[in-house]
């Protein structure tokens, strides 16, 4: 490059134009990002996301009323009526 302010702002930005206006934000309202609530929102963040979706779904799989390997109490149950040491061969069609 040739010209001394262009190589300058390549070397620090980047770009031979120079810094360019670039901003990120995220959708929240603006007293969420004031510093003095700072401690709030980081304790209702926690709140959240590690207790309260955690404990969702746990009460969801408990009320789902399965076992550990994912079947129904009920089902299990019946299935283990139909299926024993004697089982013959001719009701296995009709099991599955």
């Amino acid at each position: 490059m040739t010209d001394e302010k262009a190589r300058d702002n390549f070397v620090k930005y980047g770009n031979p134009d120079g810094k360019g206006s670039f901003a990120v934000g995220i959708a929240l309202p603006n007293f969420l990002h004031k510093q003095e609530f700072q401690l709030q929102v980081l304790f209702a963040f926690f709140l959240i996301v590690v207790v309260l979706i955690p404990y969702w779904f746990i009460s969801k799989i408990d009320e789902s009323q399965k076992d550990l390997g994912g079947i129904e109490l009920e089902t299990r149950k019946r299935m283990t009526q139909l299926i024993d040491e004697r089982l013959e061969l001719k009701r296995i069609p009709g099991i599955l």
